[in-house]
């Protein structure tokens, strides 16, 4: 969530690690965003943002 605040876009890797699943440039500028704007914006791409959807489904650990 923090990101949202004060990013001016997010950038997500694959889950493999090597380059990037893609990128959102996140709407006004970091400091004009509300604590309200922001958490809709977080609720939003974590439920519609096909990138970010299944964010929580990664895991992230290596096994060596």
């Amino acid at each position: 969530m923090e990101a949202a605040r004060i990013a001016h876009r997010i950038i997500v890797l694959n889950s493999n690690g090597y380059g990037i699943a893609g990128e959102r440039k996140l709407p006004l500028l970091p400091g004009q965003r509300s604590d309200e704007a922001v958490f809709e914006l977080v609720q939003d791409i974590l439920k519609c943002d096909p990138i970010f959807r299944h964010i929580d489904d990664v895991d992230e650990r290596r096994r060596p």
